[in-house]
C-alpha cells in the first residue's frame, strides 16, 4: 500500500469483521478520529440528527440495532450476480473468489 494513496483497511466495533475505505476521499481528521462513532437510520435521520449537540449513540443502541437488523432480500437468484454473492468473499478475508482461493503451495510452472 502507497503511503499516500490506495487504500486503507479497519476494523473495529462498527466493523468487525473488517471494512475498506478509500482514504484519499476522507477528511484528514479521519484517521486520527477517537470519539464515539454515531449510527443513523438513513440519510433522512442524518441529515436532521448530525448538528445536535446531544448526538450520541449508547452501547446498548447499538446491541438493540444488531439484533433488529434483517440482511437485505437476495437480489440475484441466477446469473452472474448470484455468482458474485456467492463465490466472493468479505474484505476481511481478501475479496477473493473461493475457487480461486486454495490451501498449500502454488507451484509455479516451468518456462523454459
Amino acid at each position: 500500500m502507497a503511503q499516500d494513496g490506495g487504500l486503507a483497511f479497519l476494523r473495529g466495533n462498527l466493523a468487525r469483521d473488517g471494512a475498506v475505505i478509500k482514504h484519499l476521499a476522507a477528511s484528514s481528521d479521519l484517521p486520527s478520529h477517537t470519539g464515539p462513532a454515531v449510527v443513523f437510520e438513513d440519510y433522512r435521520d442524518m441529515q436532521s440528527r448530525v448538528n445536535d449537540p446531544e448526538l450520541e449513540v449508547t452501547d446498548d443502541e447499538l446491541r438493540r440495532r444488531k439484533l433488529a437488523r434483517t440482511p437485505p432480500p437476495k437480489i440475484f437468484e441466477r446469473g452472474y450476480g448470484a455468482l458474485y454473492t456467492q463465490r466472493t468473499s468479505q474484505a476481511d478475508q481478501g475479496c477473493d473468489c473461493d475457487f480461486l482461493a486454495r490451501s498449500g503451495v502454488a507451484v509455479e510452472p516451468n518456462a523454459g
